[in-house]
């Protein structure tokens, strides 16, 4: 093999090594739509719950559809403060984009006179719509407690 000939080999397999390298970048690669609404839709819920910790009831507004937001408005209860974490186990999105998310939770309240209320749960909020709006929320709604959970929707 002449000189020239291993050089141009050479050459070409790097460019070929190169080019599977870089063509190959996951960062090209854009995740599924599934999985973007799933994302939101988890945003959605810890901005919720910080949205209660911090009694900024009327903010609930922003991420529930408008007949679901009054029905939370009236079960909210009145407490102190509250520690509320939420650990989400499933998200299923179905062909029409439409979300079912669901959410274990701890949470403890305080209340007035140095009592506290401790609850946990399940919840499964449903989401609809562009942007994602809760529609439903149903089994341990968290925020009916710190007593009287059921299903809201």
């Amino acid at each position: 093999m002449k000189p020239y000939m291993r050089i141009t080999a050479l050459a070409l397999a790097a460019l070929l090594l190169c080019l599977a390298l870089f063509g190959c970048s996951s960062s090209n690669k854009r995740p599924p739509e599934e999985s973007v609404i799933a994302e939101e839709a988890l945003k959605e819920i810890e901005a919720l719950r910080k949205a209660y910790i911090a009694k900024e009831f009327d903010a609930l507004g922003q991420y529930t559809e408008q007949g679901l937001y009054f029905r939370v408005q009236g079960m909210l209860k009145q407490f102190e403060g509250v520690t509320l974490e939420f650990s989400p186990s499933w998200v299923k999105v179905d062909a029409e984009g439409k979300v079912q998310l669901r959410v274990d939770w701890e949470g403890k309240w305080r209340m007035g006179g140095g009592r506290t209320k401790q609850a946990e749960g399940t919840v499964v909020f449903k989401f609809e719509g562009k942007p994602l709006r809760i529609v439903a929320m149903e089994r341990a709604v968290p925020f009916r407690y710190p007593e009287d959970a059921e299903r809201l929707h």
